[in-house]
């Protein structure tokens, strides 16, 4: 019998342990409340936030050497794209993204206060926290001026994360 209100449960994945030595030479800066390391979404790759001025390194986890990402300098609070092809990142209150493969450095936007973490949307739009209590900011996926999704007024909406289904 089918009942409307049964519905499926999901699928039980198993625990993943991760064990990664970066090397000696792999120090992580103080970043504040958000993360100097990434885990993309397959969970085959690491982009991380080292070095002498700062900038961002990748490492697939079945190669034993990390490359730079060129053009990253001073990068802190990376991110990936759903589809793990793109590392988002801010520069002071720049935000911009650059393909796990190099490339050229893609500007994405400004922002009128620091940059409180981001999350990247199946669609492509990049949500945005804003610090100082300005509030929630959704960037177009190919840049541009960004919308206000939620205002702040007493608090600093940082670090958001999209649920399944994009909500």
């Amino acid at each position: 019998l089918w009942a409307p209100w049964r519905s499926e449960t999901p699928a039980d994945r198993p625990l993943v342990r991760l064990d990664v030595d970066l090397g000696a030479d792999a120090a992580f800066p103080p970043v504040g409340n958000g993360s100097s390391i990434a885990i993309s979404p397959d969970g085959t790759r690491l982009v991380y936030v080292a070095g002498s001025p700062v900038r961002l390194f990748t490492r697939r986890l079945d190669q034993p050497k990390a490359t730079e990402l060129p053009g990253t300098q001073g990068a802190g609070r990376p991110f990936f794209s759903p589809d793990g092809q793109w590392v988002g990142f801010a520069v002071g209150a720049t935000v911009k993204k650059i393909s796990v493969d190099g490339g050229a450095v893609v500007p994405l936007g400004t922002l009128d206060g620091p940059f409180a973490g981001a999350s990247w949307a199946e669609d492509g739009a990049i949500f945005v926290g804003v610090g100082g209590a300005r509030g929630l900011l959704q960037f177009p996926a190919a840049g541009g001026a960004p919308q206000i999704v939620a205002r702040a007024a007493d608090v600093t909406l940082a670090q958001p994360k999209l649920l399944p289904g994009g909500k």
